[in-house]
């Protein structure tokens, strides 16, 4: 069985900065936890403007 990393190429990545070496990263807890809580404002927010577009959808027919 050949393993995802061997199709798609030993790992290569397409586009852009293709040719660049891996970097090791590297964050703080702190910072791991900053970013988690900015993603999750995001999805919160994006569920707040999906139920405001259902709303003001059956408006819109009119």
């Amino acid at each position: 069985m050949v393993s995802e990393i061997e199709r798609r190429g030993r790992g290569k990545k397409e586009g852009a900065g293709c040719c660049l070496p891996a970097q090791d990263i590297r964050v703080t807890k702190q910072e791991a936890e900053e970013s988690f809580a900015v993603v999750l404002a995001l999805q919160d927010r994006q569920k707040r403007m999906r139920r405001i577009e259902e709303e003001l959808e059956p408006d819109a027919m009119l």
